[in-house]
Parts: C-alpha cells; structure tokens; sequence
C-alpha cells in the first residue's frame, strides 16, 4: 500500500458516513487541545 493515496476518481463514491464521521470525532478534541496549547502558551509568555 503507497504510504500516500492518490485522489479519487471523479465518480468515485465517498467515504462512509460512519468513517467521515470517525475522522471528525478524532480531528476536533485534538485540535481544540493544539489551540489550547498554543494560547496557554502565549499567554505564560506574556504574563
């Protein structure tokens, strides 16, 4: 398997909504943690 996917083909079907989904669940409290870090930081750099 290459390690990086070429696009689909113009009428290929999506993804599932389940996986769409499952990508979405993990993707949003990670950068919500990645934001909070970088204000936390910010703001120890600031005070």
């Amino acid at each position: 398997m290459p390690i990086i996917e070429p696009p689909p083909e113009g009428d290929a079907p999506p993804a599932p909504l389940r996986e769409r989904l499952a990508w979405f669940a993990l993707l949003w409290p990670l950068g919500a943690a990645v934001v909070g870090a970088i204000a936390w930081a910010m703001r120890a750099l600031l005070f």
